[in-house]
């Protein structure tokens, strides 16, 4: 399995590395689940279950669509800083740059992104001058034990919508903190929508189909965070963090990227408040 990640030969001795050092530090039989998945040549999801239907499915964990705040340890504190937070997303909103037009395709509308944590290796000049302008925010993701380490403000602009989709495995979930939140603005999940929650969070599973819609006349904003699966084990998100590192980078060396401003909206008043 981990061969079809696109992991060059130095990057898989490293993994086998990163493995023994990390069974050395967290316990000898500590990673025998996720070793076992990995090595399995079959990471697809149950069939009989349409609702969730990611790239790669990890048997070991639990499978529901929608979590409670109280089931994530730190969500109550990162709610407690909405104030600040929106603070920040309304002063980066005034400076007019590094909102970017999201790259997925398919949507309808117009869905912007305000990038402020990627893969640390992926860190680039907008990126730190982002998080410089949200301090308070960034320091507010760090509430989160199980930070994934992606998160962005994310604005969906009156009666644009983003179609139903899967996430690319159950190892996470996602979190959005209403920010600005218009009537008529809904995520649904699998089987079941809730409206987006002004000061609060909505946390779902992304490997469950998923849609989200604003049908408002203003624009919809909040804060994105991924979060790792609360069932893994300290020594499971250790390594699949270095592993998403490795990943990560190696997508980025596969890619030629449009660096030239072409899907930024710099200088422009694209929101509708």
């Amino acid at each position: 399995m981990l061969s079809s990640l696109g992991l060059t030969t130095e990057q898989l001795s490293q993994v086998e590395q990163l493995f023994t050092s990390s069974t050395q530090r967290f316990g000898q039989s500590s990673l025998d689940r996720l070793k076992q998945a990995l090595l399995s040549q079959d990471l697809s999801p149950p069939q009989g279950n349409r609702w969730q239907q990611p790239k790669i499915f990890f048997p070991f964990l639990k499978s529901k669509p929608w979590y409670e705040n109280n089931e994530i340890d730190g969500v109550q504190t990162l709610v407690s800083m909405a104030n600040t937070i929106q603070g920040e997303l309304e002063h980066a909103l005034t400076l007019k740059k590094n909102y970017e037009c999201s790259d997925k395709t398919g949507y309808n509308g117009q869905w912007n992104i305000f990038y402020l944590s990627r893969s640390p290796l992926l860190v680039d000049e907008r990126i730190k001058y982002n998080q410089q302008c949200c301090p308070s925010t960034v320091e507010a993701l760090k509430s989160l034990p199980r930070f994934a380490g992606t998160a962005w403000f994310s604005a969906l602009n009156p009666h644009s919508s983003i179609p139903a989709h899967f996430g690319d495995t159950n190892l996470k979930l996602n979190l959005h903190l209403g920010l600005i939140v218009p009537d008529d603005c809904a995520l649904r999940v699998a089987e079941e929508s809730k409206a987006f929650l002004h000061h609060d969070c909505l946390i779902f599973a992304d490997s469950f189909e998923h849609e989200a819609w604003n049908n408002s006349d203003t624009t919809r904003i909040t804060l994105f965070a991924d979060i790792w699966h609360p069932e893994l084990t300290d020594a499971e998100v250790f390594v699949l963090s270095q592993l998403q590192a490795m990943y990560d980078v190696a997508i980025q060396q596969q890619r030629t990227q449009d660096i030239g401003g072409k899907h930024f909206l710099d200088n422009e008043k694209w929101w509708v408040l």
